[in-house]
């Protein structure tokens, strides 16, 4: 079984000119084809879930020793812009129990995008 793939997203409250938001627009229309053939999962969240979802989508910054908080907001403010700001892709297990990675994030000091992160996972296009 493949790995699921969410996108968390709220593309009223994008903000484009963050560096990792970089091609998001090319990212959400190739997500959209993705998700109408049942590969990527599309979720906004209410407020009250957020703190939930990016506590579990860190999972993986921890394991592959990657930062992400400041992708998704500041050192004093990890969460702020998760999945509202900075849509964020986290790749499931097929289970769906635990999650693999996460998009937008930092390898050596330059980020990895949800674009990027698509092109890797479905590089069929």
């Amino acid at each position: 079984m493949n790995p699921e793939c969410v996108l968390y997203c709220t593309r009223s409250a994008i903000v484009r000119a963050l560096e990792c938001n970089a091609d998001i627009d090319a990212a959400l229309n190739r997500i959209e084809e993705l998700r109408r053939q049942g590969k990527v999962r599309v979720v906004e969240m209410r407020d009250d879930e957020v703190q939930t979802a990016y506590l579990r989508a860190i999972t993986p910054s921890v394991k592959k020793k990657y930062p992400i908080r400041q992708v998704f907001g500041s050192r004093q403010h990890s969460a702020s812009l998760f999945a509202r700001g900075v849509p964020a892709l986290v790749v499931q297990s097929a289970s769906g129990t635990m999650a693999e990675d996460v998009f937008p994030h930092k390898e050596s000091e330059r980020i990895v995008t949800i674009h990027e992160a698509l092109s890797r996972l479905f590089p069929n296009k």
